[in-house]
């Protein structure tokens, strides 16, 4: 029996690596309600305890892995080692930890964020204050999924100054996590740094902080609209007030901002852009309809595929020939008329409210049981709205940590 555990440990050991990667895509996606992270989760905790049962034969198995530059690989290693909780799999991970850099230690710092790692949390404080730049701000990231940083402007300051991009990536995220009030200037040459990642990470620590200098950044992104800044659009739209419905609707519209466009009128949530996705929904442009059905159905909480599948032209807009067509990407058309018809049945009562996602009406916020029953995005935007309109304290921490809550 011994003889195919490796077998069947390897695959454990794929899956685990891949559900998480899934994962890490679905905390930001509309495509997921709470229901499908929970089934996600369960699968991934599958995974684990199929892996914890080589019990003393876990450490070598997973070896290659913690010592790997592969940033799942390594996770997933450092995440079961962890889950174990002996001393030996504390120690390897410990040891891995400090030697670790570049993808490898993007892995380890993540198993350790959502793993059982409270007997390293005095190493972590320790090497946040006193370790180099780039294993100082994964101790940090994964301290404060602990709730075990204790952080303050001037301690975060040099490392969202470091000269590496990974770096001050990490730490935007870490100012995101703890919503840290930090200089205006700081924000500022971030949000326009030369990296995406740090641009997004310090666009979103920004929007969690209440810096109004997030505002006009957002501000500046839509009147020089490209699909880069649909996110940062996005969230402008999930806390502006309703009144501002019609710059919202010219926002979404504008093709500029690419296919993503209409999440824009989905994260406001206004029952007024209902009128105008329907209409999107109409267009003979594959790319417009499909896009407008997915806010849609964000929005409403209905799926309205029409079972027809229809081709987007190349990127670059040059023909084809009929070999290329078969290659090229397709999207899913809504059914017009039952989204329609359904819009004509619901509308009674959520045409009133100010802001739907998911056909609820979350105007006022909503209970921890209709909070479980939005897409991952739409749980977003309203903690960030409930952030800055109501007072709330949380922070993405409490959407990002594993297992999440319902």
């Amino acid at each position: 029996m011994l003889a195919f555990i490796p077998r069947i440990a390897e695959q454990h050991y794929e899956e685990l690596q891949f559900l998480w990667t899934q994962r890490r895509h679905a905390l930001r996606s509309a495509a997921y309600t709470m229901r499908e992270m929970s089934r996600l989760e369960e699968r991934i905790e599958a995974h684990v305890q199929g892996l914890l049962v080589l019990g003393e034969h876990l450490p070598a198995f997973v070896a290659s892995g913690l010592a790997s530059s592969d940033e799942m690989a390594a996770f997933a290693a450092a995440y079961v080692l962890l889950r174990s909780g002996t001393e030996d799999a504390l120690e390897r991970v410990r040891k891995a930890l400090l030697e670790a850099e570049g993808k490898r230690l993007d892995g380890i710092r993540e198993a350790l964020a959502h793993g059982p790692a409270q007997p390293l949390i005095p190493l972590l404080q320790s090497l946040f204050i006193s370790a180099p730049p780039p294993l100082a701000v994964a101790a940090g990231e994964a301290l404060a999924f602990h709730r075990a940083l204790q952080l303050s402007a001037e301690q975060l300051l040099p490392l969202l100054r470091d000269e590496a991009p990974a770096v001050r990536r990490g730490a935007w995220r870490i100012a995101g996590y703890g919503a840290v009030a930090l200089p205006a200037a700081v924000y500022d040459i971030a949000l326009q740094d030369e990296d995406p990642g740090v641009k997004a990470s310090a666009l979103t620590a920004a929007a969690w902080s209440g810096y109004a200098g997030w505002l006009t950044h957002c501000r500046a992104l839509a009147d020089a609209p490209e699909p880069d800044g649909v996110h940062a659009i996005a969230m402008l739209a999930a806390v502006l007030p309703p009144q501002e419905y019609k710059a919202v609707t010219a926002l979404a519209a504008l093709p500029a901002f690419g296919p993503e466009r209409h999440q824009i009128a989905a994260a406001f949530g206004h029952p007024v852009m209902i009128d105008f996705l329907l209409s999107e929904m109409d267009s003979a442009d594959p790319a417009t309809a499909a896009g407008a059905g997915a806010a849609f159905s964000r929005m409403l909480g209905v799926a309205v595929d029409s079972g027809r599948r229809a081709p987007l032209p190349p990127p670059n807009g040059e023909a084809v020939d009929e070999f290329e067509a078969e290659f090229l990407d397709e999207v899913q058309l809504p059914d017009v008329p039952r989204a329609r018809e359904h819009w004509e049945r619901v509308r009674p009562q959520l045409a009133h409210a100010t802001r739907v996602a998911h056909g609820l009406d979350v105007s006022a916020g909503i209970n921890r049981e209709t909070f479980g029953l939005l897409d991952m995005a739409s749980r977003r935007e309203l903690c960030l709205r409930a952030r800055l309109t109501s007072g709330w304290s949380g922070t993405p921490l409490i959407l990002e940590q594993f297992p999440s809550r319902g």
